[in-house]
């Protein structure tokens, strides 16, 4: 939506998140969307639901399996915890044994890159979840890259700019579904 140096130097990692979500959709594997429980990160996990659920739709599934292979759900933490990853393998688990679903796509949104996050990331993966961030905090020295398929960060392109987690899942959903517009 803005024109922004910072925005194009991370076109790889748009391209790369875009093929990852599509290759989810294709698959029919479920997607899930783990954000921060504030503003900015209901912002970037809203966006992004809104994009993909007209995509699985779109893809044979009903609207009511559009919204169960896409769930979203804010963290209470600023990081995504362990508490959240057990809760989201306990879950993959009961959908495997109900309906044989592949382990999800987790896209983490407005965390995931910092020292908290590895040991939940690192427990999804071991399980078979494919893993997005997109994320705009400062990872600093600690960075959780084996853990994650997928990384989006300003900081990825040393801008310190004030790009927010809800531009940025605006700015996937644009990726991800050309004809996408901003709710009202």
């Amino acid at each position: 939506l803005i024109e922004d140096k910072d925005l194009k130097g991370l076109t790889k990692a748009f391209s790369d998140a875009t093929k990852l979500i599509h290759t989810a959709i294709n698959e029919r594997r479920p997607i899930w969307i783990r954000h921060h429980g504030d503003c900015d990160g209901y912002a970037a996990g809203v966006s992004l639901q809104n994009a993909i659920v007209p995509l699985m739709v779109q893809e044979q599934y009903d609207k009511a399996a559009g919204y169960k292979r896409c769930r979203r759900a804010p963290s209470r933490t600023p990081w995504y915890d362990l508490e959240d990853a057990t809760r989201d393998i306990i879950f993959a688990l009961e959908d495997k044994e109900r309906c044989g679903n592949p382990a999800p796509l987790l896209i983490v949104m407005d965390n995931g890159r910092t020292e908290e996050d590895v040991p939940a990331l690192e427990k999804v993966k071991a399980m078979g979840f494919q893993v997005l961030v997109v994320d705009h905090h400062d990872p600093g020295e600690n960075r959780a890259d084996q853990s994650i398929d997928v990384h989006i960060n300003p900081h990825q392109v040393n801008s310190a700019s004030e790009i927010t987690a809800g531009m940025l899942g605006v700015e996937l959903a644009r990726w991800v579904k050309e004809d996408f517009i901003v709710p009202h």
